[in-house]
């Protein structure tokens, strides 16, 4: 079995981190209208928990930065988020009223109702600590840059040290995930302001007047430094130890850790995967702020180029060692021949990629019919291997993968099960029925552990809290082998 991506920390050994935290600028970005829908959602939706969890999966594609790592068809470590052996039936552990879940940190799980955050012990469900001054919380392990937003991927982030939330007044802090103490809080001093964690940062990225970045330690809360911008800049990425903002005077690249100017020129690289026998696909910013996906030989050399960015989805990295797949300023999906840069196959706008592995890529796509499906498709060639439809679905959709197979919650209320597929054919080869009643979605955990999140949205439905729907009682349940 040879994976094609991880979510990895910064480069160890033959690893590699590459970070993309924004969208190509195009049209929409420079007349300064898509800049700030991430701040529009997260300010609307604080007294509308729901339709902010629903829509910032959109908005995450735009603005949240994934890693993932080295993508190449020879032998590598396996992606963290692989749930070992989705075959093997998993059990009830413990559960607890809870309608969202951030993931585990060592031995505890945080998760929440409403506005109380709770950490509990990973093994009993005993409850630690709790804390109602936090809002949305979700793991960093001190390399993985995020915003105000949810992953479904937020528990694979390997290692994660800390929590971040968003506290009541619109900030951002970081907690100790052993006792719920906080360690750092960054204050909003503008509402249209992006708060992000970047390395060891809480950043404040305000990119309206007066215009300016302030960073504080995430461990500790002391302010390192607040960097005034003269030029207007319609969107932000993170390069290395850079933080690049392009705007209609250029380009602006502050040191992370100074806020002084960055050294280094153009082209900035937001994004590299090594490929087999040589060379690397990346995406890199170039001196008019524009982002393109560039194919460099073993010697460095560039084979091609074209617009648009390397997708990245919640799990693995679409590139294998003859095709990438790019997403185009259009929305659409481009695959390109790694060698020739030549179109091997194009996809229409409106869907999300949700894992890429094993020359297989797997999308969430609308249907005409409004439902919702997973689409499997042959990366080298874009042909359909199979689909099936998608059940309950919160921030993203509920796709479970051990490297061989995909599992997917299917059915509705009480009888809910996960359906296990073989990841090339689509085959059922098992299903093992899930405990929660209500619409759920499953998420991974460690050590070969499911968590079922009852009361979700459907996809069919009008997005209601569980507790306002009579008989369901949102739940996390956490299921072991």
């Amino acid at each position: 079995m040879l994976c094609e991506g991880s979510f990895v920390r910064r480069a160890r050994g033959d690893l590699v981190q590459v970070e993309l935290v924004e969208d190509e600028p195009d049209d929409r970005l420079r007349d300064g209208t898509g800049v700030h829908a991430l701040q529009t959602v997260v300010r609307w939706a604080r007294g509308h928990r729901w339709p902010l969890l629903v829509g910032v999966v959109v908005v995450a594609l735009a603005v949240g930065g994934v890693q993932w790592g080295r993508a190449v068809a020879r032998q590598g470590p396996a992606p963290s988020g692989l749930v070992p052996d989705l075959t093997e039936a998993r059990h009830e552990l413990w559960r607890v009223k809870a309608d969202w879940l951030a993931g585990q940190i060592g031995t505890v799980v945080v998760a929440g109702f409403d506005t109380t955050t709770v950490g509990l012990d990973a093994d009993t469900g005993v409850q630690r600590w709790s804390s109602e001054q936090f809002g949305w919380c979700w793991l960093t392990d001190g390399t993985h840059v995020t915003g105000q937003n949810y992953s479904s991927q937020a528990s694979l982030v390997e290692d994660p040290r800390l929590v971040v939330c968003s506290d009541t007044s619109g900030g951002l802090v970081s907690v100790d995930p052993v006792d719920g103490t906080v360690m750092a809080r960054l204050t909003q001093t503008d509402d249209t302001a992006m708060l992000v964690t970047v390395d060891d940062l809480l950043l404040e990225i305000d990119l309206r007047l007066p215009r300016a970045v302030t960073a504080v330690s995430i461990t500790d809360g002391a302010k390192l430094w607040t960097r005034e911008l003269k030029d207007p800049a319609y969107a932000w990425f993170v390069a290395g130890d850079s933080l690049v903002l392009p705007g209609p005077s250029g380009v602006v690249a502050l040191d992370l850790h100074s806020g002084a100017d960055a050294k280094g020129a153009a082209p900035w690289v937001v994004a590299s995967v090594p490929l087999d026998g040589g060379g690397q696909v990346r995406a890199q910013v170039e001196a008019d702020g524009t982002v393109r996906t560039v194919a460099l030989g073993e010697a460095g050399n560039q084979l091609w180029a074209t617009g648009g960015r390397l997708i990245t989805p919640d799990l693995g990295v679409p590139v294998t060692s003859d095709t990438a797949v790019v997403l185009t300023s259009a929305g659409s999906l481009l695959a390109l021949d790694t060698r020739t840069g030549q179109q091997a196959w194009q996809q229409a706008a409106g869907s999300h990629p949700a894992l890429a592995m094993d020359g297989v890529l797997a999308l969430q796509a609308n249907t005409a019919d409004g439902n919702v499906q997973l689409v499997a498709m042959d990366i080298a060639t874009g042909e359909q291997l199979w689909s099936a439809p998608l059940g309950a679905w919160l921030w993203a959709p509920s796709v479970l993968c051990d490297g061989t197979h995909v599992g997917v919650v299917e059915g509705a209320d009480a009888n809910q099960t996960l359906v296990v597929r073989d990841l090339r054919s689509g085959k059922v080869v098992a299903s093992w029925p899930l405990p929660g009643s209500g619409s759920s979605m499953a998420l991974p955990l460690p050590g070969g552990r499911v968590a079922q999140v009852t009361g979700v949205p459907s996809q069919h439905g009008v997005g209601r809290p569980a507790d306002t729907v009579p008989g369901v009682v949102p739940e996390v349940i956490v299921l072991g082998p």
